[in-house]
């Protein structure tokens, strides 16, 4: 294992270039967050390898699709159902198996407003 004193993509490059080719052709893994730069590592060094983009990167991208999501939907209701909406966001994040049956109503409620919604939840 190195640890490489930065990210910058000619450095990673000129890095991974002086790895023997047979080294890259048997890492099976290739794990990074979503940056363009290591996606660009990925695929021009680590081409058989499996890219696995790390948990805490991936659940914050899909928090801010949702977040997205949730803003353009509140713009477009009345504002008691957005107070409403609002008091229960909580609620889609969690798992369907830990909501009671009337939260599981209430979630029900809000994507029935959006299909937009139920595609990012579902």
């Amino acid at each position: 294992m190195d640890i490489l004193p930065t990210r910058d993509k000619n450095f990673l490059f000129s890095y991974f270039k002086s790895v023997p080719s047979k080294e890259k052709q048997g890492l099976k893994f290739f794990v990074s967050d979503m940056s363009n730069t290591f996606k660009s590592v990925k695929n021009r060094f680590f081409k058989t390898s499996i890219h696995i983009v790390d948990r805490y990167h991936f659940i914050r991208q899909v928090s801010w699709d949702l977040e997205n999501v949730w803003k353009r939907i509140q713009k477009d209701i009345s504002s008691k159902l957005r107070k409403y909406f609002k008091r229960s966001r909580c609620l889609l994040t969690k798992p369907a198996s830990k909501l009671t049956s009337e939260k599981a109503k209430k979630v029900s409620l809000m994507l029935g407003f959006s299909e937009d919604l139920k595609l990012h939840i579902g």
